[in-house]
């Protein structure tokens, strides 16, 4: 009779959940930084929040974690997480910029041209410093500084958009519009899908007497925005001037988003109260 084999422990099931990992700082701020590079200040924040919970001393982890509120529109708690870097070589720049920036969403426009200032110190061929810090000092008055500060940062980066469309601004009030047209031209290149840079082109060209071409870009503008008041108001008055019966149908457009537009619309094109 043959003998019996030796009997084993029964296999243990499984229960069908792994096992948890374990917390990996270097894990959680790749997936912080990830979700900071796809656009997601909020997962980010919440990842960084958990990095810096574990380990309070990782100076990346505040930095990702105060860019990310910065971007959710709170430059203050931003400013006090940037403080939390201390002096980690590799962000001195990074840090500087970002509080010149925060600095400036805050209005407070002396320490944010001083950090800004120190962010081009470390690097000094940064078109977004270069941008940042002309906003901080037309703030303060400084036009001609800041013109010249528009000026390098779209030599230093020609994609630029939002220095092109400071630079179409500023020679719109001087009365350029020869200028200005040229730069609402660049930001309507790199800033597509914008609607702002579009009625800026339109009143430059309107201004020199281009009307047909104006009103193209007023419609482009409402037809990115159609919330956009102003813009409906423009394309009414250059229609006018053009005798397009469309007119009526961009003021009535106009007056329902802003009924105080009424009154300026109809004294623009001459019509009486």
């Amino acid at each position: 009779m043959p003998k019996p084999s030796p009997s084993r422990p029964a296999a243990q099931k499984s229960s069908g959940s792994p096992a948890p990992l374990a917390f990996s700082p270097e894990r959680k701020f790749a997936e912080a930084l990830t979700a900071w590079q796809d656009g997601k200040p909020r997962e980010a924040e919440t990842l960084a929040a958990q990095l810096v919970k574990a380990v309070p001393a990782h100076a990346h982890g505040w930095f990702i974690r105060g860019l990310a509120v910065e971007a959710l529109g709170k430059p203050a708690v931003a400013l006090k997480h940037f403080e939390q870097v201390k002096d980690a070589p590799d962000l001195l720049f990074g840090v500087a910029q970002a509080r010149g920036r925060a600095h400036l969403a805050l209005s407070q426009t002396e320490l944010a041209v001083s950090h800004l200032q120190e962010s081009l110190a470390l690097q000094a061929d940064d078109a977004q410093s270069h941008y940042l810090l002309a906003l901080a000092v037309m703030q303060q008055g400084a036009q001609d500084d800041g013109r010249r500060l528009l000026r390098q940062a779209t030599l230093l980066d020609p994609s630029l958009g939002a220095a092109h469309f400071e630079l179409g601004v500023m020679y719109l009030q001087q009365g350029d519009y020869a200028k200005a047209q040229t730069s609402c031209e660049l930001a309507v290149k790199y800033l597509p899908g914008v609607a702002l840079p579009l009625n800026n082109l339109a009143l430059a060209l309107k201004a020199q007497g281009m009307l047909k071409e104006a009103a193209e870009q007023f419609e482009r503008a409402v037809a990115v925005d159609a919330k956009f008041a102003d813009a409906w108001g423009n394309l009414f008055i250059v229609r006018s001037e053009l005798g397009v019966a469309s007119a009526a149908q961009a003021r009535a457009q106009a007056v329902k988003l802003s009924p105080q537009l009424a009154e300026l619309l109809d004294a623009a094109v001459g019509r009486p109260a």
